[in-house]
């Protein structure tokens, strides 16, 4: 591993528990979100995994050969996240939108909804509207919203 993502992994390492806190902030947003629409919904999240992340750095450093830590930022896509499962799919797209007007969108993906149900899901890379002026990193390069 090159020195620049072995510092990477070090810092991230020392910053998880803010990575953590972040996705579980998001997490209870979602979830108060669902609940004051009465959408039924099961939600989590996580910090992603050290040991993930350093896999994922090393196939990709080969690759790509990183100079700098903003390549690395731009091409890792969450470094945190917060999956909702919906049980109706009519849900997806409300719950989309509920998502837009509590958060800044950076970038959505949909998938075709010719996919089996269990691979179905809507990708949301996302800002909180109430953190754009924050001084900490922004979480649009941080949390992806999983559906």
């Amino acid at each position: 591993m090159s020195p620049l993502t072995e510092e990477f992994i070090q810092q991230y390492e020392q910053k998880r528990c803010h990575y953590t806190l972040r996705a579980t902030r998001a997490e209870q947003t979602c979830r108060e979100i669902s609940a004051n629409h009465d959408i039924p919904a099961i939600v989590s999240s996580r910090a992603k995994c050290p040991i993930r992340l350093r896999q994922k750095l090393e196939e990709r450093d080969a690759e790509l050969h990183y100079s700098t830590k903003g390549d690395i930022y731009s091409n890792i896509l969450h470094l945190s996240g917060v999956r909702i499962a919906v049980y109706l799919p009519s849900h997806v797209q409300k719950v989309l939108r509920l998502l837009q007007h509590a958060f800044i969108p950076r970038l959505v993906k949909l998938y075709s909804p010719t996919q089996s149900p269990s691979t179905r899901h809507s990708v949301s890379s996302i800002e909180p509207r109430s953190e754009v002026n924050s001084d900490e990193p922004s979480l649009s390069q941080e949390s992806t919203f999983s559906m």
